[in-house]
């Protein structure tokens, strides 16, 4: 009898993680499509910033430098949790990326965004700041000398199956070769590449930001789509054991029943 309930307390809290884990799979899909479609925008106007930024010829340097040789890590971390190793995996990269710089001398500052990823950054500063602020912070600070370099550190999204953390420079930073043909600016190139800089900047961090959104949210749902049919197999698994266990304890309280009839009539007779 104990074997029975126990069995069929199992299977009751399964079936509670396999609704919780669809639940969230249905969730999931929503959130994939608003972050499909906020990557791809985002991508496009990088690609436009890019383009003018070659034209305009952007270089933006540091007013002084300070001794000591800082490099500033803005991190892009997951949100929420259930996204299997998609955090695991950045944290090692960026593990591996700060141990570089700091053997190459170089003294990193890490700030990472996102409340559930930041878990696994101890000792560094965790911000709630959009990418545009982060963009404006890390702009100031190697604007003013306080920091010699820039850099992004987020899973870059490839695909639903793969996203690829990585490590890139954003400060100091060369312009590519952009599209032919003339460009008019107005009212003086000066002006115009203050204006193109920062909004660069917040291009490429919005970007990263999206990429990694939409990484975190693919991550989640093929943890969960993963989670949902492993419950199915579980369950399916103990229900034969819940079976049998019935069936066992019934043909044990059958045969008691039968014995305690022919003990009767034993006894009658």
């Amino acid at each position: 009898m104990s074997k029975v309930v126990e069995l069929g307390n199992k299977l009751k809290s399964i079936e509670k993680i396999k609704q919780s884990a669809e639940a969230m799979q249905v969730v999931a899909v929503a959130q994939l499509k608003k972050a499909q479609a906020g990557q791809r925008a985002a991508a496009r106007y990088k690609e436009s910033y890019d383009n003018l930024a070659a034209k305009v010829g952007l270089e933006l340097k540091p007013l002084a430098s300070v001794p000591e040789p800082t490099i500033m890590v803005y991190v892009f971390a997951s949100e929420r949790g259930f996204c299997g190793s998609f955090n695991q995996g950045l944290a090692a990269a960026v593990e591996t990326f700060v141990h570089g710089k700091k053997v190459a001398g170089k003294a990193p500052r890490l700030v990472v965004q996102g409340k559930k990823g930041s878990e696994l950054f101890h000792d560094n500063e965790v911000s709630s700041a959009s990418p545009l602020a982060l963009a404006e912070a890390g702009a100031t600070l190697y604007a003013s000398g306080e920091a010699q370099a820039v850099y992004l550190c987020y899973n870059e999204f490839k695909s639903m199956l793969v996203q690829q953390p990585v490590c890139r420079q954003i400060l100091p930073f060369i312009a590519k070769a952009g599209k032919s043909g003339q460009t008019l600016i107005e009212p003086s190139l000066k002006s115009a590449r203050n204006f193109v800089t920062i909004n660069y900047l917040k291009a490429v961090f919005y970007d990263a930001f999206m990429q990694a959104r939409l990484g975190e949210v693919s991550a989640r749902l093929l943890t969960m789509r993963g989670a949902t049919e492993s419950a199915k197999e579980l369950l399916a698994e103990l229900r034969i054991k819940f079976n049998k266990a019935r069936q066992s304890m019934i043909t044990v309280e059958l045969s008691e029943i039968v014995s305690s009839f022919e003990i009767l009539n034993e006894g009658v007779g």
